[in-house]
């Protein structure tokens, strides 16, 4: 395999136990992936499902029980081989949560601190350093100390020191998490931006499935120590394996029934909502029991007579979100959220018709209810 087609970080088979005997806790179950050249992989999913302690197993902080984790073709991790390489010798820099800025060096210091460990000549850490610091708009800051910086400012030169200390791959923890929501939204345009100008791998850890879907080339979503799905974020988003991936990547109006029908790819449910088609590649029986799972910016008011999944609901309550108008909506215990980005002449309390197409329906076994 040549350098161009060979993964930046290839991770196989590892395991990782905390604890030992009874009360050990599995955080990773025999996961692999693979970060390649130029690509941005997140890893997405709430607390406690692994995403973290991968990323730091990646990087060493961690000492996984089994497996192998491959940086640029260099094994840096084996449990077969007994190869275990210490986080400073791993090609690799990373961005924390937490910024883990030195307070009492200036923001040159700080950029400039790896480049001095591994001994590059000064003139050329006084060019690197300057350089990446205008290039994250924060040139004007590098006598300041990390102190005299908003939270910001002090994540664009924790990201600034990961690139000038490795242009290669970078691993990111969480590192938006702890700002506000406006500069988390600029931060994230301007990352897309540096990772498209310099081109490095990144491996990203978010529990924030909006992050997520604007950052990733490929999302990885994970689920109490295993991958649930991989895929680009539309098919994610769009074509969930699971009501858990369906749920956890964004919000979604479920509804409990029974296949009534299957007819090719074509699936009838019987629900309290009265018969609900859905197309599916995956197979069905009659009368087994399902979840449908339907995102409220599919669902339209006033479908075509003729469409196939036609029910009514009564508008609970309307709120106006600047980007879309959102529909509490209900009939009998079944409720649902309805976002339309255009305005209407509804009223709250009229009773409406809402449809949907059955290719926007999510169908899944109930068994897989998270």
């Amino acid at each position: 395999m040549n350098q161009t087609s060979r993964p930046r970080i290839r991770v196989s088979n590892l395991v990782k136990h905390y604890g030992t005997g009874r009360g050990a806790v599995l955080a990773l179950d025999n996961v692999s992936i693979e970060v390649n050249a130029g690509e941005k992989l997140v890893l997405l999913g709430p607390s406690g499902c692994g995403k973290t302690t991968l990323l730091r197993c990646v990087a060493g902080l961690e000492t996984p029980d089994s497996g192998e984790i491959e940086i640029d073709g260099k094994i840096v991790f084996s449990s077969a081989h007994r190869i275990s390489v210490a986080p400073e010798h791993r090609p690799i820099s990373m961005v924390f949560q937490s910024y883990a800025l030195w307070p009492h060096m200036t923001v040159f210091d700080n950029v400039a601190y790896p480049l001095v460990n591994t001994g590059v000549a000064k003139a050329e850490i006084r060019t690197r350093v300057a350089a990446v610091l205008d290039i994250v708009g924060c040139g004007h800051l590098a006598a300041r100390f990390p102190g005299q910086l908003s939270g910001g400012q002090q994540q664009r030169i924790a990201l600034a020191r990961a690139v000038a200390g490795n242009e290669g791959t970078i691993l990111f923890d969480e590192p938006l998490s702890n700002i506000d929501a406006k500069v988390r939204e600029q931060l994230r345009l301007e990352l897309v931006a540096l990772q498209k100008r310099l081109g490095f791998s990144a491996l990203y850890v978010t529990h924030d499935q909006t992050e997520a879907l604007a950052l990733a080339h490929r999302i990885v979503v994970m689920e109490v120590g295993r991958i649930a799905q991989v895929g680009l974020p539309r098919d994610i988003y769009e074509a969930p394996h699971s009501r858990y991936v369906a749920a956890f990547t964004g919000a979604t109006n479920a509804l409990e029934g029974k296949v009534k029908t299957v007819t090719g790819n074509m699936v009838v449910v019987e629900t309290a909502l009265g018969p609900i088609s859905a197309t599916t590649a995956n197979a069905f029986t009659v009368g087994q029991a399902v979840d449908l799972l339907m995102r409220p910016e599919r669902l339209v008011f006033n479908p075509p007579a003729s469409a196939s999944n036609r029910f009514a609901m009564t508008v609970d309550s309307t709120m106006y979100l600047g980007l879309y108008l959102e529909y509490a909506l209900a009939a009998g215990d079944q409720h649902f959220v309805l976002r339309s980005t255009q305005s209407s002449e509804i009223a709250d309390g009229e009773t409406v018709a809402v449809g949907i197409s059955p290719m926007h329906v999510g169908i899944f076994p109930r068994a897989q209810v998270a």
